[in-house]
C-alpha cells in the first residue's frame, strides 16, 4: 500500500498546499484534505466520479425546477440566486457526459455515422478531392456529438449578437443556454 493515499493527521504535519500546521483532517486555512502517500489512479477516478455524481441538494433542486420552468431557473441564477442551483457549466458537462455515455453504450453514434449520405462523385471534381470530402463528411458525422458540444459557445455568441439590445452579457446568455 505504498502507492495509495492515506488520510490522517499526525502532530507536526503541515498542509501540503499552504504549509500551515494542521489541526485536523482538513486545513483550517485553505480547506484542503490532508492526505499522505502518492496519488493513485484509483483515487483520481474516484474523485472524477465524485465530481460528476456529487448529489447534494442543488442537483435535485436544479433538476426539479428545470423540468417545470428552465427559463426561470436561468433567470434566477443570473439575477444572483446561485447557491440553490447547480453551476450551469457543471450542469452542461454532466449532461453531455451522460449523453456521450448513452450514445456510446447504445451504439447510436455508429448508427448515425453509417446513415450519413455521402454525395456522389461530381464531374467537376477529381476523384482524390471527392474522396477527401467523403472522408471529411464521415469523420464529422461520427463525431457529431463533439461538434455540437464545441458549437455551443458559438451558438451563444450568435444568440448574443441577435439580441444585442437585451441587457445581458455573454456569460448571462451562456448561462441561459446551458440551463435551457
Amino acid at each position: 500500500m505504498a502507492n495509495s493515499e492515506k488520510v490522517g493527521t499526525h502532530a507536526g504535519d503541515a498542509c501540503l498546499n499552504c504549509e500551515v500546521p494542521l489541526q485536523g483532517p482538513f486545513c483550517h486555512a485553505c480547506g484542503q484534505k490532508h492526505v499522505s502517500g502518492r496519488l493513485s489512479t484509483k483515487t483520481l477516478f474516484a474523485q472524477l466520479l465524485e465530481a460528476l455524481t456529487e448529489s447534494d441538494s442543488t442537483v435535485w433542486q436544479t433538476l426539479r425546477q428545470l423540468i417545470g420552468n428552465p427559463g426561470r431557473v436561468a433567470l434566477r441564477y443570473i439575477d444572483g440566486g446561485r447557491a440553490q442551483f447547480l453551476n450551469p457549466v457543471r450542469f452542461l458537462l454532466i449532461s453531455f457526459t451522460i449523453y456521450f455515455s448513452l450514445m456510446v453504450l447504445t451504439g447510436a453514434q455508429v448508427d448515425i455515422a453509417n446513415r450519413v449520405a455521402v454525395p456522389g462523385v461530381d464531374t467537376n471534381v477529381d476523384a482524390d478531392t471527392q474522396a477527401f470530402f467523403d472522408y471529411l463528411i464521415r469523420v464529422i458525422a461520427s463525431q457529431m456529438d463533439v461538434v455540437v458540444f464545441i458549437a455551443i459557445p458559438l451558438l451563444v455568441l450568435l444568440i448574443r449578437w441577435q439580441y444585442f439590445r437585451a441587457d445581458r452579457n455573454y456569460a448571462e446568455t451562456f448561462t441561459f443556454v446551458c440551463f435551457v
